[in-house]
């Protein structure tokens, strides 16, 4: 029969390994969260590119994605943004690309909230790791 001690040192590693379990599916959920912003934060990169890189009028060749273009002719100054909830505007090139520098600040500070919650996670798991090890001991 097991000492209360020995008892209690096994409930308290079962519940430490709960928590690690815990933890590292707080940790994988906040990776994914982590790399949809920054695919995100990529697209708004490479949309302002497009805006700034191509002339007021002409012919282009616009990506439609896995490797299609359609070929296209721009006209003026203006294009056409989502501004949420599939409401599309036309804007100047230039609030355009205000627009998507302010979407830009915003998943910034969204990667920092989910970077620093991560290393939050992290140092947890790592205390909870050490405390299991010693039970172990």
């Amino acid at each position: 029969m097991k000492s209360i001690m020995e008892q209690d040192k096994q409930r308290e590693a079962q519940s430490l390994y709960m928590e690690l379990q815990m933890l590292e599916a707080q940790s994988q959920e906040g990776q994914r969260q982590l790399n949809a912003l920054k695919g995100a934060r990529e697209e708004i990169d490479s949309a302002t590119a497009a805006i700034e890189g191509t002339a007021a009028s002409g012919k282009k060749m616009f990506p439609v994605g896995a490797g299609a273009y359609l070929p296209a002719t721009t006209q003026g100054d203006k294009v056409l943004i989502e501004l949420g909830a599939g409401v599309v505007a036309e804007k100047t090139r230039e609030e355009a690309k205000k627009i998507l520098a302010n979407r830009a600040a915003r998943i910034d500070e969204a990667l920092k909230k989910i970077g620093d919650e991560l290393n939050r996670i992290s140092s947890k798991a790592e205390a909870a790791a050490g405390k299991l090890e010693k039970l172990r001991q």
